[in-house]
């Protein structure tokens, strides 16, 4: 787990503040543009994570996005027990064909780190308790409110999620994703699920 440090100048506080209200973002997508075969019918769902209880709520709640938008898919935990057990290609090859999937589509967590931002004080001039009359009035009735500075600490989810089709035998889509401060993982894996299969279906890889 990584720790780094950064200051906000005031004027970017708000933005940033704004920009964490955004919990799952796709930072960097690709996807072939030369892929030439049928949108894919039925993906093989397969969560690379340490924790076993995880991974099976991922891909369980993966394929349920996946029902939701009328496509097909089938978590890879029915086939595969422990992940260690694939370990090649003739392995994955026969769990596909199990399955009957035509893709695969394997997200992994890269890192979880913890980023501290300094945010400055910040000082604002409000109405006071009392009413001033005229234009002079006005400025004497504004009093300075300043608010302490203070560090906060965000904690940064940063996954990868890349699509294979079977027919070709070919990476056809990736993504980077980063999710801030992750409490809900069931909500995280909707916004996942979203942000992936909307933009795969904007590049007809997906009906």
């Amino acid at each position: 787990m990584k720790r780094a440090i950064k200051f906000v100048p005031p004027l970017l506080a708000l933005l940033l503040l704004q920009a964490c209200s955004t919990p799952t973002k796709l930072i960097t997508r690709w996807h072939e543009s030369d892929y030439a075969g049928p949108p894919l019918q039925k993906l093989l769902v397969i969560g690379v994570f340490q924790d076993d209880l995880m991974r099976r709520m991922f891909e369980d709640q993966f394929v349920k996005e996946l029902e939701a938008r009328g496509d097909q898919g089938v978590a890879s935990y029915v086939y595969i027990q422990n992940l260690k057990d694939v370990d090649d290609e003739q392995k994955l090859e026969a769990v596909v064909k199990k399955a009957g999937a035509d893709g695969v589509l394997i997200t992994s967590l890269k890192s979880l780190d913890k980023e501290q931002t300094r945010v400055p004080p910040r000082t604002e001039w409000v109405p006071a308790g009392y009413a001033g009359y005229g234009y002079y009035g006005y400025y004497q009735a504004m009093v300075p409110v300043t608010t302490p500075g203070y560090v906060r600490t965000d904690t940064i989810a940063r996954l990868e999620t890349r699509v294979f089709s079977v027919q070709d035998r070919k990476l056809v889509w990736a993504g980077s994703l980063e999710s801030f401060n992750p409490k809900a993982p069931e909500k995280v894996v909707r916004q996942i699920a979203g942000l992936v299969l909307g933009d795969m279906k904007k590049a007809g890889l997906l009906k």
